[in-house]
């Protein structure tokens, strides 16, 4: 006979996962909110709502279906929340093993008859499936926060999670190693179980408290870059660009440095030939060749049009005029290719290396009287600024030799 006492709070935790499934319901339908997490979510709350009405029926069924079934969707709730969190950040999704380990736990507990002599054993594999769950679920989210938060902010995410890992971790260890105190652990809807079923209410509301915590950090971390980066290109705009250098030159003044202004070549020329949808090839192109020759800590944007920067930091003279001249070369033999068209991109390069402090607003003028220079001279070329070393990749490659 379930306790009173426990009847009601395990109610009051119905309420509060069910209410959740449907804010998260509504955030997926019809408010569009990471539709496809919120749904994960949204299904996890109610699998759990599902399995524990279902384990208030043990006293008075004795089947498969209260038993090893309530066990099982309250499990698959557990591993929803880790698909739902997957989603929403986007990583790798690990359904297969997922099943496995859901399928193993429900295989185990069908060793045992579905009767209350069983609750001991079926508390443990409980315990160890779910203490599995929840520290992968741990260890994805800590993985997905730290990208977007601080180390400080990962770990107050992932607390109530990482609590019901504790939390089940000790059950699974009263139920192993002391016999006598094992009610409180071993069934739900007992007197003895009170105080684990407030411990269990407090987490419930905790958990999903954290999974929103985890949707509204996403969402302002997706904000964020997209203010900071070029739609097309997927690199840094110019204001982005412009405050890290500023940040860069603040933390280390004394640092030198290399710009980089890159133009395309008879950019209009392609835009004029092939349409826009062209000339944003050819822009994606210039990108994803960027992309392939930075260094971590270097940075590139799309500086305007058709002008890319690309800023070098702690590099000295040669390293920047070496990086200048591969990256123009490897530019020069990417191809483009558009429809049924082929076609190659050339870009004058004004560099400027900077040894002592100077303004970010300096080093740029510098860069683009030299890119000019570099267009004057013939483009496909590369200048320095303040010197008159140009560096001539190989006789101009006008895109209109191609682009017919």
């Amino acid at each position: 006979m379930i306790d009173p006492q426990a009847l009601i709070l395990i109610q009051v935790i119905c309420i509060i996962t069910g209410t959740a499934g449907l804010a998260w319901g509504l955030m997926a339908y019809p408010l569009k909110i990471a539709p496809k997490a919120s749904a994960f979510y949204a299904l996890a709350n109610f699998c759990v709502v599902t399995g524990i009405i279902l384990v208030t029926f043990r006293g008075e069924y004795s089947n498969i279906v209260v038993w090893n079934g309530a066990d099982l969707i309250v499990l698959t709730g557990f591993y929803l929340l880790r698909l739902a969190t997957q989603k929403l950040f986007k990583l790798q999704v690990t359904i297969k093993t997922d099943i496995v380990l859901l399928a193993i736990s429900f295989v185990a507990g069908l060793f045992f008859p579905p009767l209350e002599s069983s609750n001991y054993a079926l508390g443990i594999i409980f315990s160890l499936s779910a203490i599995t769950a929840f520290s992968l679920l741990s260890l994805d989210l800590f993985h997905c926060a730290r990208k977007v938060t601080s180390y400080f902010g990962a770990i107050f995410l992932i607390f109530p999670i990482a609590s019901l890992t504790c939390v089940f971790i000790y059950r699974a260890g009263h139920l192993l190693l002391n016999e006598e105190g094992i009610a409180p652990f071993i069934s739900v809807t007992t007197h003895a179980a009170l105080p684990m079923l407030w411990f269990y209410m407090l987490l419930a509301l905790l958990v999903n408290c954290s999974m929103i915590g985890c949707a509204i950090t996403y969402l302002i971390f997706k904000v964020r870059k997209l203010a900071d980066t070029d739609p097309l290109t997927e690199l840094y705009n110019r204001r982005a660009t412009l405050r890290l250098i500023n940040s860069y030159t603040v933390k280390h003044p004394q640092d030198e440095y290399g710009l980089l202004l890159l133009d395309l070549d008879f950019f209009k020329l392609i835009n004029d030939e092939f349409g826009h949808d062209a000339g944003d090839k050819a822009l994606l192109t210039t990108a994803n060749v960027l992309k392939a020759n930075l260094a971590k800590k270097d940075i590139a944007c799309r500086f305007g049009g058709e002008e890319f920067l690309v800023f070098l930091p702690n590099k000295s003279q040669s390293q920047t005029e070496y990086f200048a001249t591969k990256l123009i070369e490897n530019l020069r033999l990417a191809e483009v290719k558009y429809n049924s068209h082929v076609f190659n991109l050339t870009a004058s390069c004004g560099v400027c290396h900077v040894a002592v402090p100077t303004t970010i607003e300096q080093a740029l003028k510098q860069a683009d009287i030299a890119m000019y220079r570099a267009k004057a001279s013939g483009r496909n070329c590369l200048c320095f600024a303040k010197d008159n070393h140009n560096a001539n990749i190989s006789s101009p490659l006008a895109a209109s030799s191609k682009v017919d």
